[in-house]
């Protein structure tokens, strides 16, 4: 009984703020009009930006959690308790499901290491290089990452020139 006339005083309250401020006043429900129009989209815009931060740090998280469960695999191929070609997948698939995360080349550049590790130095030195054309080169280990690359190619048989120029270029 309390719940019904609870209900029916804020109805007849709402009723009553409508028509005082829309119907009869024309220029002030207007404005109103207007205001909450405005409201509305203020309040669409900020809901949006707080799902977009939201949905990208959740990405992140996922992206970081995969990564540290590759460094585990990673860590324990390093001990001589797994190998390098489950290392190397991992990292794969880990990128594919992360590609679009802040942390893909790091993926990659883990990838090109266990690469190294197996002997694969031609298809290192690709999966290296595509790591660092998605680094930006403001990123922290961006010039360790180029250090390493100019490495790999000096170690290489046929890039040894282009590694030393890298060398270089990276020293000046």
């Amino acid at each position: 009984m309390v719940f019904r006339d609870m209900y029916a005083a804020i109805k007849t309250v709402v009723r009553e703020l409508y028509v005082e401020g829309f119907v009869r006043n024309k220029k002030a429900g207007k404005l109103a009009k207007d205001t909450i129009i405005m409201a509305v989209l203020l309040g669409v815009a900020v809901g949006g930006f707080y799902l977009y931060k939201y949905y990208t740090h959740s990405k992140e998280a996922t992206a970081q959690k995969v990564l540290s469960e590759c460094l585990e695999e990673y860590e324990r191929a390093a001990g001589g308790m797994g190998s390098w070609y489950d290392v190397e997948v991992a990292l794969e698939m880990g990128y594919e499901q992360n590609s679009g995360s802040n942390l893909a080349p790091y993926f990659l550049a883990y990838k090109a290491d266990a690469m190294l590790e197996q002997d694969k130095k031609k298809e290192a030195l690709e999966v290296m290089k595509e790591a660092l054309e998605k680094m930006l080169p403001t990123d922290d280990l961006y010039g360790v990452y180029n250090l390493k690359f100019a490495l790999i190619k000096l170690d290489s048989d046929t890039e040894k020139q282009e590694g030393l120029a890298l060398l270089q270029e990276i020293a000046q």
